[in-house]
Order: structure tokens, then sequence, then C-alpha cells
């Protein structure tokens, strides 16, 4: 495989991990097999999966396939933040609505083009 690629893989997203200072000091810049060990302390869940899972491998194809799991779960979390903003319940009272005084200032404020 090129070296473009291999450099330009390297940055996405599947090849990083969360990982806590102290245990990523300790496991350096060795293999993914040699920081298995310290990925397995880890207290981050996605971390301390990669570090149990024995199936797990570190190379090219295993990182694309993580950019999409990661992509998937980010897409996932925010369908769900957009649902729960669409379903907030909204009622608006007769407090809720501007008083005369107030829709006299917007009308000053838009001739002024301040809004």
């Amino acid at each position: 495989m090129p070296e473009d690629t291999i450099k330009e893989k390297i940055e996405h997203i599947g090849n990083k991990l969360p990982f806590e200072k102290k245990l990523n000091i300790v496991a350096g810049n060795g293999y993914f097999g040699k920081k298995k060990k310290e990925y397995a302390a880890s207290k981050i869940a996605i971390t301390k999966e990669m570090g149990t899972n024995a199936g797990t491998d570190w190379n090219l194809d295993s990182i694309l396939k993580r950019d999409i799991r990661i992509s998937d779960s980010v897409l996932d979390i925010l369908k769900g933040w957009n649902n729960a903003y669409l379903n907030i319940p909204v009622s608006v009272s007769d407090e809720d609505q501007p008083s005369d005084e107030d829709l006299a200032r917007i009308k000053e404020f838009k001739k002024r083009g301040w809004i």
C-alpha cells in the first residue's frame, strides 16, 4: 500500500482512541499487540474493549471499519438529540405574549434596522 495512503489513514478517527495520559505514556508508541495490555487497564469503555477483545486487530482494514462504526455511533447520538429536541412540549400562555409596549419597541427596532 502506498505510504501516502498509510499516512492519511493514521489520521482517521478509526485510528484514534481516548486514553488516559498516564497509561498512554506507559504504552508508548509500540505496536498494537504491546499496547493491548495498557488498553485493557483503561477506565474508558471503548479503549478497554480494544484491550480485552482477543479478535481485535489494528490494521488499515480495521481502521476503516472503526471509522464507519464511530460515524454510525455519532449519527445515532445526533439523531437521538434531534428527536429529543423535536419532542419538547411547548406551551404558550398569555404571560409569554409580548405586551403592547414590547410590540412597539420591536416595531421601532425593526424600523431602525436593528432586528
